[in-house]
C-alpha cells in the first residue's frame, strides 16, 4: 500500500475540477484502475493488476487583485517605505485562503503579504520563522496600514 497525498493551488483561470480531471486521467493512463472506496474488493482485486483509490476535495477558491489597482499602488506605497525597490512583487501566491468566495462575491481588492523566509517549509514539520523575518513582517504591516489610501 502506498498513499500519496497531493495538494493542487489553482489560479483563477484553472478551475479545481479540470485538474482533478486531468490527474484522474493521469492514474489510469498509467493502467490503474480506480475503486470507489478505500479497500478493494476480492473481485476487483482478482480482476485488475493496478488497483488505486482516489479521493478529493476542493478547497478554497484562488482571488487575484490587479497590480496596477488602486489598492496594489496603495501597498506598493506601504512596501516601498519599508524596502524602498528591494522586495518581489507576484501576481498571485499559492496559499489555502478562506476568504476568497467573499472577495470574489464582494469583488473586493484582497493581497497577501508574505512575511517568512523563502526556505520556512510552511506547513512541514519544520516549518520555521526566522526573528528576523518576524521583525520585519510587523514593519511592513506597520508601514501598509500607515500610508494614505488615495
Amino acid at each position: 500500500v502506498a498513499i500519496a497525498e497531493i495538494d493542487i493551488r489553482t489560479v483563477k483561470e484553472t478551475p479545481g475540477e479540470r485538474q482533478i480531471a486531468l490527474l484522474r486521467k493521469f492514474i489510469t493512463d498509467q493502467g490503474y484502475h480506480i475503486i470507489a472506496g478505500e479497500e478493494p474488493s476480492l473481485e476487483e482485486r482478482k480482476a485488475y493488476s493496478k488497483l488505486a483509490s482516489f479521493d478529493f476535495r476542493i478547497g478554497s477558491q484562488p482571488f487575484r487583485t490587479s497590480m496596477d489597482s488602486d489598492f496594489a499602488l496603495w501597498l506598493e506605497a506601504g512596501m516601498k517605505h519599508v524596502f524602498g525597490s528591494d522586495y518581489v512583487k507576484t501576481r498571485q501566491t499559492g496559499g489555502s485562503q478562506p476568504m476568497a468566495p467573499f472577495i470574489n462575491i464582494l469583488n473586493a481588492p484582497a493581497v497577501s503579504v508574505r512575511i517568512p523566509n523563502p526556505d520556512n517549509n510552511i506547513h512541514g514539520p519544520n516549518e520555521n520563522i526566522r526573528i528576523g523575518n518576524y521583525l520585519e513582517g510587523i514593519q511592513t504591516c506597520l508601514s501598509i496600514l500607515s500610508q494614505p489610501f488615495q
